[in-house]
């Protein structure tokens, strides 16, 4: 039996840098799409809960730094599945704030 992915859109508003959180406890697979934005560098927060002071830099398996994936002017996906496994939720960061609305689309599967 197949099962589908949840698609859920986060957005980072213009001026800011930061998505709002995602629930992604007991997701077997976790992915996002970035769509075409000026370069810049992608991160991922984690936390136990929503409150938006609880959320921590999440770093990378096998890896002394923060985890960061740096973004080109075309879109991509990153796999998230073994960065955030044990995580109940997550925000996505940007390096720099947007001029305009950008949406992220996230995809996890349970």
């Amino acid at each position: 039996m197949s099962r589908a992915f949840t698609v859920t859109s986060l957005q980072i508003s213009s001026g800011t840098a930061i998505t709002s959180p995602a629930m992604v406890k007991d997701a077997e697979n976790v992915a996002v799409y970035i769509p075409p934005i000026v370069s810049t560098n992608l991160s991922v927060e984690a936390s136990f809960d929503t409150t938006s002071a609880n959320f921590f830099p999440v770093i990378a398996v096998n890896s002394t730094g923060i985890y960061s994936v740096p973004i080109g002017s075309g879109s991509t996906g990153v796999n998230l599945t073994a960065l955030v496994a044990g995580f109940p939720f997550i925000r996505l960061k940007l390096a720099n704030a947007v001029a305009q609305p950008t949406t992220f689309q996230l995809f996890t599967r349970r």
